[in-house]
């Protein structure tokens, strides 16, 4: 499986870059603007927030937002850490067992977007 990383969370969550995708775990749409000044905002389609800012704010909320919306239930959360999770173990072992683990990394994704 090859996959993009995304620029906000850092995980493998696109399908190719600077197309607009919309990252399922942090909500960063990536245009491919803010990478080249991730410090400032680009007026985008990320409204006013820079890719640093974003990055700050998902490593806090699991999210590209200045704060957690008050809707998202915790089960939300727990679901997209058990997909960090996931992701991360994509670098660990060897190719042997990769099908494997995309396998459970898409059911997680399907999981987190039927929650959502």
């Amino acid at each position: 499986m090859n996959r993009e990383k995304c620029p906000c969370c850092g995980y493998p969550t696109l399908n190719r870059r600077s197309y607009d995708e919309i990252c399922i775990l942090c909500d960063w749409q990536d245009s491919g603007y803010s990478e080249q000044t991730p410090e400032t905002m680009d007026g985008g389609p990320n409204g006013d927030y820079s890719l640093e800012e974003a990055r700050r704010n998902f490593a806090v909320h699991f999210t590209m937002y200045r704060e957690k919306p008050r809707s998202i239930p915790s089960a939300f959360l727990v679901k997209k850490r058990i997909l960090i999770d996931a992701y991360q173990l994509l670098d660990e072992d060897n190719e042997e067992n990769e099908l494997i683990k995309w396998n459970e990394i898409f059911m997680l994704e399907k999981e987190l977007l039927l929650y959502g």
